[in-house]
């Protein structure tokens, strides 16, 4: 059984994400059941959560972009008009959290 990695490059970045995503979330789950104020910690921990997966998803969503330009199924300025208006959004939203 000759496995390709060419070919699979796309479901192995996704599966490792997905993998990185569950230790994160573990790591933050342990930490606020270990923490000395565990009242504070469980009361920040869904803040946490929501922060991290907002993070992965963008990351996510960028990655398939990436692959959806290099394969060609997208042209690479609606890649570079997408990560301008997301950019911007979020130098928008952290001027407003300020």
């Amino acid at each position: 059984m000759n496995i390709s990695l060419e070919k699979y490059s796309v479901e192995i970045v996704f599966v490792l994400t997905l993998i990185v995503y569950a230790v994160v979330i573990w790591r933050v789950s342990s930490h606020a059941s270990n923490s000395k104020d565990a009242r504070v910690a469980y009361e920040n921990f869904p803040k946490a959560v929501k922060h991290i997966t907002e993070g992965f998803v963008s990351i996510v969503v960028f990655l398939l972009l990436f692959y959806l330009t290099t394969t060609g199924v997208i042209p690479k300025e609606v890649l570079i008009t997408l990560v301008s208006i997301f950019a911007t959004a979020g130098f928008l939203s952290f001027k407003t959290k300020e």
